[in-house]
């Protein structure tokens, strides 16, 4: 058997791109991973995923709860909907950016705050000592003050 060299270590995007002489592409493949890792709506889709398991089932299994950890975790969030893709109805009615949203536009602070109270509340639900980040202890501060009331 051969021995595992340093080229079986490399991406296989790298692969391709040495293979095909085509380097100008790494930073655009490595772009398009990066924004997609740090994609605002990944982060919310983790919390959603998170929110639904713990609705039907009670608990949050350990791969929910190690994604909403990296979502806290992450650095800036990269919000990647382009809006000029799609064109304005016109007229009297409101813009699409308007009329797709479900409330409140989600916000990187939003987000990583939501995901921060939804695990401190299941480790606290399983009876463990609870600590919570900094931006969950804003959001709750906002939330006792009257901030975010129905009012």
């Amino acid at each position: 058997m051969r021995e595992p060299s340093a080229d079986d270590q490399l991406p296989e995007y790298v692969k391709q791109c040495l293979e095909h002489e085509s380097y100008s592409k790494v930073h655009g493949v490595r772009e398009v991973h990066y924004r997609l890792d740090q994609s605002l709506t990944g982060a919310s889709l983790a919390l959603e995923r998170a929110r639904f398991e713990l609705l039907l089932s009670g608990n949050i299994p350990i791969a929910e709860e190690a994604a909403l950890e990296k979502v806290i975790d992450k650095g800036p969030l990269v919000d990647n909907r382009n809006w000029e893709l799609m064109p304005d109805i016109g007229g009297l009615r409101r813009p699409i950016r308007e009329l797709t949203l479900l409330g409140d536009e989600e916000t990187e602070a939003g987000v990583k705050a939501k995901a921060a109270i939804l695990l401190a509340v299941t480790r606290f639900a399983r009876g463990e000592e609870v600590v919570l980040p900094s931006i969950a202890e804003e959001t709750v501060s906002e939330l006792e003050s009257g901030r975010w009331s129905d009012s």
